[in-house]
């Protein structure tokens, strides 16, 4: 019982003075700045290596602040990760074409090789698998192991494809487990192709907002 006792004191004195540090340290903001708290060094780490493994990044490739590479992870040129996305390149590679946008809260477990002009929309979950060019995965769908799903594809939204599943080119699947719906159609796939440059736009934009927002972080 006291030893219960002395672990709840230690933790509600560590808890108070973690609170006392951080007013000290926005009183000391206010004083410098007149601006509202901001943290001024961000300590989440967006790209990390893994041993020797690390990240390959197209010089003209995006990611948000909040996304996360970890280990071999390679984006070719004009690709964009989203707030909160994950790509975990720690044991196997995880390949992401030209043109690809990986939306927000979106993970990548590799091995996984997404081809070009390939949307994942909003929290969708990648197990090792191929994506092919100008497939569109829609928001909140779960693709799980050794799945192919084939050029110009869609995955209609909350779509559970199973494990080994093979996706023929230019086919809508959709539902849990996914089956086979219809075929895709031209403007269907034009639109795709239209998506996937219009994100990329939407990314130099967030990029352009956050450079001249930073002076503030100064």
């Amino acid at each position: 019982k006291s030893l219960l006792i002395n672990m709840s004191a230690r933790f509600l004195t560590g808890l108070a003075i973690r609170k006392l540090a951080g007013a000290v340290d926005r009183l000391g903001c206010r004083f410098q700045r007149k601006f509202p708290f901001m943290e001024e060094v961000s300590r989440h780490q967006t790209i990390q290596s893994y041993y020797d493994r690390q990240p390959d990044i197209a010089d003209d490739s995006f990611i948000l602040p909040s996304a996360t590479l970890i280990g071999s992870v390679h984006l070719d040129s004009r690709t964009s990760v989203w707030y909160g996305s994950v790509l975990q390149g720690d044991e196997f590679t995880i390949r992401v074409g030209e043109g690809s946008s990986i939306g927000d809260q979106v993970t990548i477990t590799g091995p996984a090789k997404i081809g070009n002009g390939v949307v994942i929309e909003t929290g969708s979950v990648i197990s090792p698998s191929i994506i092919k060019d100008g497939s569109k995965i829609e928001i909140g769908s779960v693709i799980q192991e050794n799945v192919t799903i084939g050029p110009n594809s869609v995955i209609k939204a909350q779509s559970v494809v199973r494990i080994g599943t093979v996706v023929p080119s230019g086919q809508v699947w959709a539902g849990n487990p996914a089956q086979y719906v219809r075929d895709v159609t031209a403007e269907e796939s034009k639109s795709i192709k239209d998506e996937s440059a219009k994100t990329y736009e939407q990314a130099l934009i967030h990029k352009n907002a956050i450079e001249k927002s930073s002076p503030l972080l100064d």
